[in-house]
């Protein structure tokens, strides 16, 4: 029991530490594309990885880790962001939209219960669509109640209720493709290491 505790502190600290270098990477060559935030990024592969290997606990922790560190390193202690609003931006964000990524472990059980690799894809599919799904929301939330401000002039002369379409186009242009390339890289992984990966019993490098 002791060496699958250490084994699980060991590789929460290991893939936190990956998803945060794929996070910062993502961010050269997605600021000047996404200049309110967001990037096109293959960061949550390691929280899905965990959450598939660890289950819930494993996911959420990672997420929350990855989410909030990000904070320190980010750009938005200088948008001059009101203290209200500096807090809620880091929670819907980061904290939070990262936190939820670890959901995708709803499905490790279901995951690991199957013997044939079409079901395990199938369910790595729907744990990443979820997960990714709560997240826009988050950030499609943030960006209608936050970032107004933000918002080309010529989408608010045409209606009081037009920011809600740029947030969900703005925030699903990173998304959406987010997602497609995470899936396409965890089913590469899952049908090649899902019994290591999945066996956590051992340690997943050794």
């Amino acid at each position: 029991m002791k060496n699958k505790e250490l084994r699980f502190i060991a590789e929460i600290g290991i893939f936190t530490a990956l998803g945060l270098v794929l996070d910062y990477a993502a961010g050269w060559y997605s600021n000047f594309i996404f200049p309110s935030g967001g990037s096109i990024s293959i960061a949550m592969v390691p929280i899905f990885i965990i959450a598939f290997r660890w289950g819930l606990k494993g996911g959420l922790t990672v997420g929350f880790l990855i989410g909030a560190i990000q904070v320190i390193y980010s750009e938005v202690f200088g948008w001059g962001l009101s203290s209200l609003v500096l807090v809620a931006v880091i929670f819907f964000d980061y904290v939070f939209a990262y936190t939820v990524c670890g959901l995708a472990g709803v499905f490790a059980k279901k995951a690991k219960g199957l013997d044939n690799m079409p079901g395990k894809l199938n369910f790595v599919t729907y744990g990443i669509l979820l997960a990714t799904s709560i997240r826009s929301i988050f950030h499609i939330t943030s960006g209608w109640l936050f970032f107004r401000a933000w918002i080309p002039e010529f989408f608010l002369e045409n209606s009081d209720y037009v920011w809600w379409y740029w947030s969900i186009i703005y925030n699903l242009g990173y998304m959406v493709p987010s997602a497609i390339l995470c899936i396409l890289i965890m089913h590469a992984i899952f049908s090649r290491f899902h019994k290591r990966l999945l066996d956590v019993d051992s340690f997943m490098f050794g």
